[in-house]
């Protein structure tokens, strides 16, 4: 009663006194969490996988094999009997052996040479067929692959082309090759050596992959730098069901050149859905000066969420995953609108070839084996990379600058700079509905700098860094050290569709803290509906010699 009145009197007297003290606290603590909720990190770090550049996976630079061994070549890649790919590939036999002294300087550790029927005719009748793969229209010569076409020596009357008949070496059906006129390819594909457990050749899986050459001008000639999958058919597609072979396993064309138009060059993407016999995809065409004079690089970038061509140092062109691209029923043989691209994602090989069409579309030259002159593709060299990761030595990566509007795009204001950096973002161009409008980039100085500011800024010049960033002044801002990376990520969802650079300004740099410098970097903001025309408008704005246009095409492009 009097002891339990003083305890609750006691209580209450505590009560306030805490409850005050807690007020205070409270009161107080809410400036400290609203200004730690301010200094809050810009975004969330992130990998970089494009920061350490690219590894050589596999190279043919076409030495003789006197030269490759010296290198450190293993000879017996030389010495061995050549093979020859018969019947669409389905066989590998060693070549007849009249062609083993024109084959001696190709490397057979990487290539197999075509011995058949062409089959890329667009489904030439046996009149209308004039061409087949020839083992004799291979060599390597001065340092390059030569890949030649020519009329055929057999006379007129033996001619014997593309007639089925039973092949006594495997026991099926194949066709005749004794054509009008003979052409040479290779590929890569990895097959064990007729009677032996050996396996050769080369495939990957994602990453870098280029070919230098100098293409044929002359009548039907159709050379080609594409790709195929090495063994698609126990992987998990999109759509299960039976026979699901081409085009539904995927095809990747970096270069393709048709005789009716030399001044531009085509890349595509085939690929579809087994189920619904449907055929999906997308190409671009980049305008190239005399192709026949000059060497290009053809090439692309691949990995689990895009593809991406280039010629030297531009990008022609993406295709990034989930994107809509133009779909055909092949039972009906009828457009059915758009389906959503998915990207391959098992190996695939080399295939380097000179075709002459039959030119069977209208408007197209006919070819005349009577008045075919010599052709040759020449090859350079062919080169395969995978990314870097941050334990590869950094001696043994490579950079490249591929610019464009579709990748890296990052160049110096001020050209009298005593600082520089490096920017790179992807994906670029972003669709504002992929990653859910996630941009990843990085940024690392080549010294010391002790005031440093990277930005998002539209073209009209405002920072829209705030935008970008969860209501953050700058992208970044702060000091950093030589070779540090920032790997961070902003969001672009709530942006306007079109162009934006990612600014960076640095300065106090250097032992003496006078270097200053600066880097732009150019992304594209787009919605997925609105790629095709943002990408259309960029490649006009695109200037210099190097023209870019993408081909919006209403029918099938010509692919094998």
């Amino acid at each position: 009663s009097g002891h339990s009145s003083a305890l609750a009197s006691k209580f209450r007297q505590d009560f306030v006194k805490n409850l005050g003290l807690g007020l205070f606290l409270f009161s107080i603590s809410i400036p400290f969490l609203l200004n730690q909720q301010q200094r809050k990190p810009a975004s969330t770090p992130v990998e970089d996988r494009t920061a350490y550049g690219w590894k050589l996976t596999f190279a043919d630079e076409f030495d003789s094999a006197e030269q490759a061994t010296a290198k450190g070549a293993d000879p017996t890649c030389f010495s061995m009997k050549p093979q020859c790919a018969i019947e669409f590939e389905w066989d590998t036999r060693t070549c007849d052996e009249k062609y083993h002294a024109q084959l001696k300087d190709l490397n057979k550790c990487n290539w197999k040479v075509y011995d058949t029927y062409n089959w890329m005719d667009f489904s030439a009748t046996q009149e209308q067929a004039v061409n087949s793969f020839h083992p004799s229209k291979v060599k390597v010569e001065n340092g390059n692959l030569i890949l030649s076409a020519d009329r055929s020596p057999i006379a007129k009357d033996q001619l014997n082309c593309k007639k089925p008949y039973k092949d006594s070496r495997f026991g099926f059906e194949a066709l005749t090759r004794d054509c009008a006129i003979q052409s040479g390819g290779v590929n890569s594909s990895q097959r064990k050596i007729w009677g032996s457990e050996e396996l050769l050749g080369f495939a990957q899986t994602y990453g870098r992959f280029e070919v230098r050459a100098k293409l044929p001008r002359g009548q039907g000639s159709w050379p080609a730098i594409w790709m195929m999958p090495q063994d698609a058919s126990k992987e998990t597609f999109p759509e299960s069901g039976k026979d699901c072979g081409w085009p539904y396993i995927g095809e990747i064309d970096l270069m393709e050149q048709w005789s009716d138009n030399f001044k531009k060059v085509a890349s595509g993407y085939i690929h579809g859905y087994c189920n619904r016999k449907l055929d999906v995809r997308e190409g671009f065409d980049a305008k190239l000066d005399r192709t026949d004079q000059n060497f290009y690089v053809y090439g692309l970038e691949w990995d689990e969420n895009y593809i991406c061509f280039f010629q030297n140092d531009r990008y022609s062109g993406c295709i990034y995953k989930d994107d809509l691209l133009r779909a055909k029923n092949l039972i009906k043989n009828k457009r059915v609108g758009k389906e959503k691209a998915w990207i391959v994602h098992y190996p695939f090989y080399w295939i380097l070839n000179l075709t002459i069409e039959p030119a069977l579309k209208k408007g197209k030259v006919k070819v005349n084996p009577d008045t075919f002159t010599h052709q040759e593709m020449v090859i350079d060299y062919v080169r395969t990379y995978t990314r870097c990761t941050s334990q590869d030595p950094k001696e043994s990566c490579q950079h490249f600058k591929t610019e464009g509007d579709y990748g890296v795009s990052g160049y110096n204001q001020d050209r009298g700079e005593t600082a520089s950096a490096t920017i790179n973002a992807y994906p670029n161009p972003i669709a504002k509905s992929f990653q859910g409008g996630t941009v990843n980039y990085s940024f690392r100085l080549d010294q010391d700098c002790d005031q440093v500011r990277i930005d998002l800024m539209n073209m009209n010049g405002q920072n829209v860094s705030k935008l970008a960033s969860a209501d953050q002044e700058a992208l970044f801002q702060g000091a950093l050290v030589k070779d540090q990376v920032i790997q961070q990520t902003f969001n672009i969802s709530t942006l306007s569709n079109g162009m934006y650079l990612i600014r960076s300004e640095y300065s106090s740099c250097g032992s003496e803290r006078t270097g200053k410098g600066n880097q732009v970097f150019k992304l594209a903001v787009v919605d997925n509906k609105e790629i095709k025309k943002t990408q259309k408008r960029i490649e006009k704005q695109s200037s210099g010699d190097f023209h870019l246009e993408k081909k919006i095409m209403s029918k099938p492009i010509q692919m094998k």
